[in-house]
């Protein structure tokens, strides 16, 4: 499925495995806002959205999002599987929660180059009894994260800021 959104907001709803707010393959994002969203599952991807393919992100605030996992938690603001950009933008608040791994509290990414500009991720976090990495940004399976004056910044003492991991 591709999908563009322009001036929407995608609030308080509940998904189960992948894409709390919303799921898409290929996805174009623009002045929108997805919060208060939630994910569960054994593994729990994407809180706010999950998109499986290309993603680009402008101009939204992804806020207070959740990937609630009994096993495993992936981006509890973002899960993208693809390359993906987000530019002027807000990832906050956001938290991948599981008993075993939670990563990529803000934004997770696989496959794909994450190109993040003018942004702010701050204040997500991240907690596996196991693993927890990337309390804003994980990267995994990526062959490129390029920052380009972006703000990220998490809450001692899980996960750290940025990862970039496999």
């Amino acid at each position: 499925t591709t999908a563009t959104i322009d001036a929407t907001r995608i609030a308080m709803n509940q998904g189960v495995t992948n894409g709390g707010g919303l799921f898409s393959s290929t996805l174009t994002l623009r002045d929108s806002e997805i919060t208060d969203n939630i994910v569960t599952g054994s593994t729990a991807q994407g809180g706010g959205l999950y998109a499986s393919s290309t993603l680009t992100v402008s101009g939204t605030e992804i806020l207070r999002n959740r990937a609630d996992g009994t096993s495993n938690a992936r981006g509890g603001g973002v899960y993208a599987n693809s390359t993906s950009s987000l530019t002027e933008s807000t990832i906050a608040d956001n938290e991948a929660f599981a008993s075993n791994r939670g990563n990529g509290g803000g934004l997770y990414v696989s496959n794909g180059q994450i190109v993040i500009r003018r942004s702010t991720i701050p204040g997500n976090s991240v907690f596996g009894a196991t693993e927890s990495r990337g309390g804003g940004i994980i990267a995994e399976h990526s062959p490129e994260l390029v920052l380009n004056q972006p703000t990220v910044s998490g809450p001692p003492p899980f996960g750290g800021a940025a990862a970039r991991g496999g």
